[in-house]
């Protein structure tokens, strides 16, 4: 009878302690609501579950080298708000790893190896408003070709990308495209196929081009309807469009 009831009493709490941790993989340290797996040496996505109710996940400085279909998704996590993937080695990304991420609004994906992904992978969380592929170093931004899709987005960082050459094709899936950081690449042209193929920047309200290899900007991007402020300081301009009053935003 006592041994009975030593066990219904360890079974409790054992329950409790999966209550209070709410699970949490052994890698990494969690709450209610966030958890951290930084320098874990994981090569891959955590097995083990995690919160159930997780807004904030931070998967950095590890050796993942791939995010496959639905992976994380696969792991019950669906209440996501903000997601740090940096620095880790990531490869390839699969065109479904974020479906099921409804309410996903952060993504940080900087610091690794990514070189294309398919148009639709970021699409998929349909309330992404701020996304980070800096410092992945071969990340290919094909002439005439959209980068990527996203109903959503409002800032992107492309800094330290060894980006030669980018066109407004390039952005024109992002129609709520508010910021973009394009610093510290080798962007010698900044081009428009016609005034008409702008419309899909008129929400453009910060454009940061410093440490490139400009060497002139045309009127067209410093006229943009929203535009605010346009940081151009360390290129090679031999001229700047004459526009008025455009060292009131514009950085040189």
């Amino acid at each position: 009878m006592l041994f009975t009831e030593l066990l219904f009493l360890f079974a409790l709490l054992g329950g409790a302690r999966e209550t209070v941790g709410n699970y949490c993989p052994s890698s990494c340290s969690c709450n209610a609501t966030e958890a951290t797996c930084i320098s874990s040496s994981l090569i891959e996505f955590p097995v083990e579950r995690f919160p159930k109710q997780l807004k904030k996940l931070v998967i950095s400085r590890n050796s993942i080298t791939q995010l496959g279909a639905l992976t994380i998704r696969n792991w019950m996590i669906v209440s996501l708000k903000e997601l740090n993937l940096s620095n880790n080695a990531i490869n390839r990304i699969d065109g479904k790893s974020f479906i099921g991420q409804s309410g996903l609004e952060k993504l940080d994906l900087s610091g690794n190896e990514i070189t294309a992904f398919p148009l639709e992978t970021f699409s998929y969380p349909p309330q992404l408003q701020w996304l980070s592929l800096a410092n992945n170093s071969e990340l290919q931004v094909l002439e005439h070709t959209p980068l990527l899709e996203s109903d959503s987005l409002q800032v992107l960082h492309l800094e330290y990308c060894n980006i030669e050459k980018i066109c407004v094709t390039n952005l024109e899936k992002l129609v709520k495209l508010e910021e973009l950081y394009l610093s510290h690449n080798k962007i010698k042209t900044l081009s428009a196929e016609s005034r008409e193929s702008l419309t899909c920047l008129k929400n453009i309200r910060s454009l940061d081009l410093s440490y490139n290899q400009l060497q002139k900007l045309t009127p067209e991007f410093v006229t943009l309807p929203k535009l605010e402020k346009v940081d151009v300081r360390y290129n090679k301009l031999r001229s700047l469009c004459e526009v008025k009053n455009i060292n009131e935003f514009c950085e040189v």
